[in-house]
């Protein structure tokens, strides 16, 4: 994720420094991508039942350097993260202060928040995975709630637009 920031922030940077008009342009579009992931989040239901009986099955579980290689590439290549960066980010950046410095406090406070969302959602998983596949009403509500937030985050980047063009 870090890699990752730093692709998306030199740009965000860069933009900022040149193009008000761009960098706009930019929030509109990562507010309408956060929109579109809100509402397909939103209008989710379901997910695939799994069979208990395959879930029991022994698999055999590649190497931890094989994981994480495979891992760390498929993160490289999938343009969302970038995207929900430069959707993001923006809105935290203020154009009279450093950029770095906020590029790096943003950047290390997201990858520490994913470490720490990531290791909850290890631990946790078997519970939270057996009271989800039982009950559709509460897996409609998580993903509800996490709709709701995609796109409150898109409101206040397009109140963000608002605020600088008034």
């Amino acid at each position: 994720m870090f890699i990752l920031s730093i692709i998306s922030a030199t740009g965000v940077g860069m933009i900022i420094k040149t193009s008000m008009l761009i960098y706009s342009i930019i929030k509109v579009l990562g507010a309408i991508y956060l929109i579109y992931i809100g509402v397909k989040l939103f209008k989710s239901s379901s997910i695939k039942e799994l069979d208990e009986t395959n879930l029991n099955n022994t698999i055999e579980i590649p190497s931890v350097s094989l994981r994480f290689r495979q891992g760390f590439y498929m993160s490289l290549t999938n343009p969302k993260p970038i995207l929900f960066f430069i959707a993001i980010f923006p809105q935290f950046v203020q154009s009279n202060q450093s950029f770095i410095l906020q590029f790096l406090i943003l950047s290390l406070t997201f990858c520490g928040l994913v470490f720490i969302i990531h290791f909850i959602y290890a631990t946790f998983i078997d519970v939270v995975k057996k009271k989800l596949i039982n009950d559709k009403n509460r897996l409609q509500i998580v993903y509800r709630i996490g709709g709701s937030f995609f796109m409150l985050f898109a409101f206040i980047l397009l109140l963000s637009i608002i605020k600088v063009i008034v």
